[in-house]
């Protein structure tokens, strides 16, 4: 008998100023009891009108979410904690950085290579 979930990963991105992402962890298949997978959430730093930018520009979470950074442009970038908390080093084209929220709270963050390359973590309550 195939296994029925009881919900599936849903991502809602919207790429802009201000947009938001919103993860929802997947769930267990019903009669078995599995811990959950953690949740990810992406970020990709692009182009905007010329720019560096990190896409998009603002995210809200729930605690214990994964955020993965990937670099689509061509040029190193950074993710750096504004109060330098927790910081990436210099990465280039299709690599990575991840950085997990445990705490609830409003995180901001710059690329330290391009001071107005900016974003926002909303971290909210499990």
């Amino acid at each position: 008998m195939p296994h029925r979930l009881l919900s599936t990963s849903l991502v809602l991105a919207m790429v802009g100023a201000g947009a938001t992402v919103s993860t929802i962890a997947t769930a267990a298949p019903v009669g078995r009891a599995k811990p959950h997978k953690a949740a990810v959430a992406h970020v990709s730093i692009g182009t905007v009108h010329g720019q560096y930018a990190f896409l998009p520009h603002k995210i809200v979470i729930r605690a214990g979410t994964t955020v993965i950074w990937t670099n689509r442009s061509n040029a190193f970038h950074t993710v750096t904690e504004a109060n330098t908390k927790w910081t990436s080093a210099a990465f280039t084209t299709r690599k990575s950085y991840s950085h997990t929220f445990s705490k609830p709270g409003t995180y901001h963050y710059v690329c330290a290579l391009h001071g107005y390359m900016t974003g926002i973590v909303v971290v909210t309550k499990k």
